[in-house]
């Protein structure tokens, strides 16, 4: 039995992908560039700055401070009009691992976590909040897996990370954690390599 289980923000717990997708499209469009779902899945679980770097390729930190700044911007414009939910069983799910006494946490890249769960009314919910801010080696490097278990006060072996990015599941692997690909979209489903297990709904994970 796992002690913890460590969640995703965007597209495990919350359903924010068309809010980004929206974001880096419309920056994007004003840099006189195209921004396709395909680029969306390149940099889909990495941050802001990285993401940037992976689509232009060699652009200064202050272009990149730019364009980061507008993808913000636009982002919580976005939230603003059309508010996020919980994806489906989410809640369920937790009330069921705080029956069992397993921790819980969110783990993300964005440095919007924290304004998220709080837009959600969940973020009593966690017993361990790690965002953008706390680790600075982006997916999938383990760096914020491993600050997670530590923030928990457990073992990364004790730990199942669900996550729906290819880049979250090799950092969860390489931190020595179990790991569940999350996506109710069957072609996604098949790009989840390397998980112990890939669902689409949280039914599935059973004890």
């Amino acid at each position: 039995m796992p002690k913890a289980f460590i969640f995703d923000l965007d597209g495990v717990t919350t359903n924010t992908v068309w809010h980004h997708f929206q974001a880096w499209k419309k920056m994007f469009k004003e840099e006189g560039m195209k921004f396709s779902k395909k680029d969306y899945q390149k940099i889909d679980g990495i941050p802001r700055d990285e993401g940037i770097k992976k689509i232009v390729g060699k652009v200064s930190k202050i272009k990149i401070k730019k364009m980061g700044g507008k993808k913000q911007k636009y982002y919580r414009e976005f939230l603003e009009k059309k508010p996020p939910s919980l994806l489906p069983g989410f809640k369920n799910f937790v009330k069921k691992l705080k029956k069992k006494g397993i921790k819980i946490a969110v783990a993300s890249s964005s440095k919007n976590t924290n304004f998220i769960l709080e837009k959600l009314k969940i973020k009593n919910l966690f017993d361990a909040i790690i965002t953008g801010y706390d680790f600075k080696k982006p997916k999938p490097h383990p760096e914020i897996f491993l600050n997670t278990a530590k923030k928990l006060k457990i073992s990364p072996r004790e730990c199942v990370v669900i996550e729906d990015s290819q880049a979250g599941i090799e950092a969860g692997k390489k931190a020595g954690m179990k790991v569940i690909g999350f996506s109710s979209s069957k072609p996604k489903r098949k790009l989840l390599q390397g998980a112990d297990k890939v669902i689409s709904s949280f039914k599935e994970i059973q004890f």
